[in-house]
């Protein structure tokens, strides 16, 4: 498996466990009934299982969209990330929306801001360049010989 594979890995694991936390903070520590309703059903409470659930599939639907952008895509990592943060505020919409009281939805947005920065940053890091674009790092054999 290769490093950036791994790398990926390792960042829908620490995704997942950055929903688990944070919903156990938001519910357990803080108290927060993460009570949500949407149109035409009965009111529910977000579970553990469903946060790590989304999160989950988040990232991996995040790590699709990376891996599709960097065959794609000029600036991969660049791209990813506005693409990522675009996502992110579209989802703020959900608690806001369909929040049953508005410590609830102020406990969903926390876990979704916490859930995107772990997974933001998680893949933006192992983001590479576009097939067939010459690398930006530094090469000294390509540089001309110094004037005397």
């Amino acid at each position: 498996m290769s490093i950036i594979r791994r790398n990926r890995h390792a960042a829908v694991a620490a995704t997942v466990a950055t929903a688990a936390v944070s919903w156990a903070v938001v519910t357990q520590v803080a108290g927060v009934h993460l009570g949500v309703q949407f149109p035409g059903s009965s009111p529910t409470t977000v579970a553990l299982g469903p946060a790590i659930g989304a999160a989950a599939t988040s990232t991996l639907l995040g790590w699709a969209a990376l891996a599709l952008l960097e065959t794609t895509a000029s600036r991969p990592r660049r791209t990813w990330i506005a693409a990522a943060v675009a996502a992110l505020v579209v989802s703020l919409s959900l608690p806001v929306a369909f929040a049953t009281t508005a410590s609830a939805a102020l406990g969903l947005a926390a876990i979704h801001v916490a859930v995107a920065a772990v997974a933001i940053t998680g893949l933006a890091r192992t983001a590479t360049a576009r097939r067939g674009q010459v690398s930006a790092t530094f090469e000294p054999a390509l540089l001309p010989p110094p004037v005397a």
